[in-house]
Order: C-alpha cells, then structure tokens, then sequence
C-alpha cells in the first residue's frame, strides 16, 4: 500500500494532514494561502499534505472525489506571488477506490516562518502583508511572537556549525607558514630612476651644446633656450593633446623634472613593485566539520613592516584611463599598526576549499636591511551560525635573495 493509500484509509487529521470536500476555486484563494502557510509553518520534519474529494464525518470516510483538477502551475503561481520565502509543493492527481483526488504535497519547509509578502485582498477578507498562519493539531491560527522565537531557535540549531576550518597558502596542503625570497631591488632599479638618468644626459648634452655656442656666438643663449624646431615640435604636440619630449625642452624645465621625477613616475614606480615584482599570495579556506557555514566574511590582520610595501587595491598599468571595475581584489583598510583585509565569501559547504581573494594580494619585500624577518598574520572567520568566530593564526617567512639587474 503506498503511502496517499495508507492516509485516505486510516489516518485521521492532524498537523500534517488536511482533509478538503472541494478544490481551491478563485473564490478561494485566502483559504489556499491560508491553508499552505500553515503547513509549512508547523513544527515539522515530515512531508504535510492536503487530500482534496474527501472529508470524514460522524459514520466514517466520505471520499466524493473531485471532477477534474486545477492547473498545478495556479496554484504554485499563487504561492509565490503571495508567501515568503518560496515554499516547495507540488499538486497531482491520485486515484483511490475510483475515485478522483487532488494532492497537495508540502516539502523540505526548512525556512520558517513564512509569511505574507504582500497584502491580499478578497471580496470579503484580506490578508496582510508580514501575516503569518500556523497549523497545530487540526487548528489553525495566527502566528505569535512565542511562535517565531521557537522557529528562529530551531533554525538556528539545525543550522549552527560544528567541526573546524583550514586556513592555508595552499588549496591542497596546509601551508600555515610561507617562506618567501624578496627580490633586492634598489632604487636605480625603478623607472623614475632610469627616467631621471635619461634627463640628466639630456641636460649634459644640452649645457655642453650651450657652453660651445656662447663660447663663439656673439648672442649669448640662457639655460631657457629653445631651438627653432623644438619650438615646432611643442607647438604641434600641444595642438594635438600630447606630451613634450624631453629633448625638447629646455635646460630650465628639465632641473625642474628632475627634481619632481619620483612624483611624476609614482604610478609607474608603484606598478614595478606592485605588480611586476610582488609576491602574489593568496590564502584558501576549508570547511572541515559536518555541516556548512552561512554568509562567511574573512578577516585577515597583517602587521605593518618598514619592509613590507601591500597594494590596497589592484594596481593599475600607467597610462591606463580606466577604472578597474570588479577587479576581486579584497578590501584593504590602513590602521596605524596593521592592514586589516577583509572578503565576504557566502556559503561554505563542508568538505570544501575555496580561494578567499578572486585576486590575490600584492605584497613588495623591501631591501632595507639583510634582516629576515616573520609576519604572523591574525585570521579571523565570522559567520551567521557561528556563535564566535574562527581565529587562526599563518605566517609569511621572508629572506633575502641576489641582487636584480638593473633595468636601466
């Protein structure tokens, strides 16, 4: 005997049983939320069903049947629009005794309460929007607030994390300790360095050239000088929007960029340590215990280094006019002791590892000193069913490396 036999012949009414003579009509409508909402609010593991063509009475089953069945997509329609969160049912047909029923089936009501998400209106009733109904036994009533206490706690309960995570360098292993070789890399290594090279030849060249000519010519040229043909030039770059080769200014201008060269290359500088000679490290996240954890944020506390450079957000090629939009770079906020970085990463289903930053972090390791030296990073872990968060600690070991070529 299946299981729909086994109900419409021996069970009576209960929480997850109703008994309906007639379908859900449109004049109906009220009962059907009614109805539906107060299943699936009630305390409850199992499926809850709603027999429509029968009703018991004094002398025993009286099972009429129905003549033909409403559109399940109505009817599942009607629920959506109507209850909040969305709640699984699904309606079919089932023949018993040649008889014709129609069968609601409620199921996995996992995110009580549900409730009203608008108003509705009927001819002579209504329902308001955050109302919400509850079936205890064969009644059904109005939800309370001792009512939602009771679901939000069980909710809770069913959902609360027990077990560990995993907080590694690496997705396979757990690295806890990163041993890390920083390039040495003075500052003639940078590209403001290697530009201010260039002006200062440029300068010689042009003091040499002035020198000879008022060592002969009876007009005697400052350091503001400006050849004829560079003047075309300036004027032509100029009319077009663009910049001035230093070859074509003067000795004046060019003591004047020198002296402003580690401003004006900053971007260039900050992208040759950020991006082109960083360390790219990434940290990955595993859920250890039994059950998932909802809505997960990470929290990592770097300690601040006189040889420690960190990129607060994904750095930028020079010349680049465009924002970088989306870029997965994690937020970076400056304290006077450490970085505080932070990621939302959702849900983190058990047994499972994922990469915390869609980019990962751009660190530069500094030559100051031939020091080596540790950077114990606090890591802290929240989530929605977590009563504290997860603390862990990792370290990054950073040692000296050869010298870098000089890229001038």
């Amino acid at each position: 005997m299946s299981i729909l036999d086994n109900l419409i012949e021996f069970e009576n009414e209960n929480t997850s049983l109703d008994f309906k003579l007639e379908e859900y009509t449109k004049y109906k409508t009220i009962s059907l939320i009614k109805d539906i909402m107060s299943m699936a609010n009630a305390d409850l593991q199992d499926d809850r069903y709603i027999i429509i063509g029968m009703k018991p009475d004094a002398v025993g089953r009286n099972i009429v049947g129905i003549d033909t069945l409403i559109d399940s997509a109505s009817i599942q329609q009607t629920i959506i629009d109507n209850i909040e969160p969305e709640i699984r049912l699904d309606y079919f047909a089932h023949h018993y005794g040649g008889k014709l029923l129609g069968i609601i089936k409620i199921t996995k009501c996992e995110n009580r309460p549900y409730l009203m998400k608008k108003d509705f209106i009927a001819q002579n009733s209504s329902l308001k929007r955050g109302e919400g109904f509850i079936r205890m036994g064969t009644t059904q009533m109005r939800l309370f607030r001792s009512h939602y206490e009771q679901m939000y706690a069980k909710r809770y309960q069913s959902h609360k994390f027990s077990g560990d995570i995993d907080i590694s360098f690496a997705r396979e292993n757990i690295i806890t300790n990163l041993n890390v070789i920083r390039k040495k890399i003075d500052r003639e290594n940078l590209p403001s360095s290697s530009k201010a090279k260039e002006i200062e030849r440029i300068i010689e060249i042009k003091i040499k050239e002035l020198e000879k000519y008022n060592s002969i010519g009876s007009i005697k040229r400052d350091e503001d000088y400006i050849d004829q043909m560079s003047m075309m030039r300036i004027a032509q770059f100029n009319l077009m929007g663009g910049g001035t080769s230093y070859e074509d200014r003067s000795i004046t201008t060019l003591r004047k960029n020198l002296k402003n060269i580690t401003r004006t290359y900053y971007d260039e500088d900050y992208y040759f340590l950020l991006e082109k000679n960083s360390e790219k490290i990434n940290v990955f996240i595993k859920n250890v215990g039994t059950s998932y954890l909802k809505d997960v944020k990470l929290i990592l506390k770097l300690p601040k280094h006189e040889n420690l450079l960190l990129a607060e957000e994904l750095p930028k090629k020079p010349n680049n006019k465009y924002p970088i939009i989306n870029s997965g770079y994690p937020f970076v906020e400056e304290f006077p002791d450490y970085y505080e970085i932070s990621e939302d990463l959702g849900d983190l289903k058990q047994q499972l590892s994922i990469k915390a930053f869609g980019e990962p972090l751009r660190m530069f390791f500094s030559s100051k000193d031939e020091n080596d030296f540790n950077l114990d990073i606090e890591t802290e872990l929240f989530a929605v069913n977590l009563d504290e968060p997860i603390r862990k600690n990792i370290r990054i070991c950073v040692a000296t490396d050869q010298p870098l070529k000089n890229i001038s």
